[in-house]
């Protein structure tokens, strides 16, 4: 079809996320020492964000923070996380608050070293209920964005850390995120999948665990392979998808190879899209 040769995509909306994600990584050094959270300068990273979510009637584009796993993962979530709420009709400054809780939902995992309480802390159940406990020493924070980081994990089955079975569309909106993303953002301890496998995942395991309305709304809106996104197809060939295919087959979009023209997949026997070109880290 097209050979190997790698087209460009480095955005603008790509290029910001990388600058994010660099910018989340330094945070959270500063915040792991003593447990100082720098709130004003995540506000302002969150800011960026927003602005590259497209109104509603466009799809959100091939956002994906690249590099070491916590920052990167966080990003991620909320950039799928912004993605949800658009979809359930949230607010600019809603999905502003639910980036916040995005970007700390794993800093249970992140205990501050000299933290006064520390042996107390690392008694608690799970890294939900011990980051609800950071976030909410921070007295600049509001009460319900540190309830999300805490129940992340929690699912209207019951089968969640502390087996509550009331988490809020916002912690629910976080943790299928969550599961998407942990299965696609390289790990130096696991194993990942491509995005099109981690997210029948992240459906198969969502019925009783999400409301069905966050659930659709996971489907609708985080595309596998979004505009703009760099793949690699089944037969080797280096692209750039242009407009996605439908949610329930999502590996045959219209895409631009590396000489320059585009192929709609669907017209082909093959090749598929196998996963994302990788960016090393």
């Amino acid at each position: 079809m097209a050979g190997t040769h790698e087209p460009g995509f480095v955005t603008y909306g790509q290029a910001v996320v990388a600058e994010v994600c660099d910018d989340v990584q330094t945070l959270m050094d500063r915040f792991k020492p003593h447990g100082a959270l720098d709130w004003p300068w995540a506000e302002s990273i969150v800011a960026r964000l927003v602005k590259l979510i497209p109104p509603p009637s466009q799809p959100v584009p091939y956002l994906r923070a690249h590099g070491p796993y916590e920052p990167a993962h966080a990003v991620n979530v909320a950039i799928y996380a912004m993605a949800v709420a658009r979809g359930l009709g949230f607010t600019a400054k809603q999905m502003s608050e639910l980036a916040l809780a995005a970007l700390f939902h794993d800093i249970g995992k992140q205990m501050p070293q000299s933290h006064p309480r520390k042996a107390d802390l690392l008694k608690l159940p799970d890294h939900g209920t011990v980051g609800f406990e950071l976030m909410r020493e921070n007295v600049d924070i509001l009460p319900r964005i540190a309830r999300w980081v805490g129940d992340h994990h929690e699912r209207l089955d019951g089968s969640g850390p502390r087996q509550e079975t009331t988490p809020s569309i916002e912690a629910q909106i976080l943790g299928i995120c969550d599961i998407f993303d942990a299965n696609i953002t390289p790990h130096p301890e696991r194993s990942f999948l491509s995005p099109h496998s981690a997210r029948m995942i992240a459906l198969s395991v969502a019925p009783g665990k999400f409301t069905p309305e966050v659930v659709t709304a996971f489907e609708q809106h985080v595309l596998p392979y979004p505009p703009e996104s760099p793949v690699r197809l089944s037969d080797g060939t280096l692209a750039i998808v242009v407009t996605p295919s439908a949610p329930d087959d999502p590996l045959m979009p219209v895409i631009r190879a590396g000489d320059g023209k585009e192929y709609n997949l669907s017209e082909y026997a093959k090749p598929r899209v196998s996963g994302y070109i990788r960016v090393p880290s």
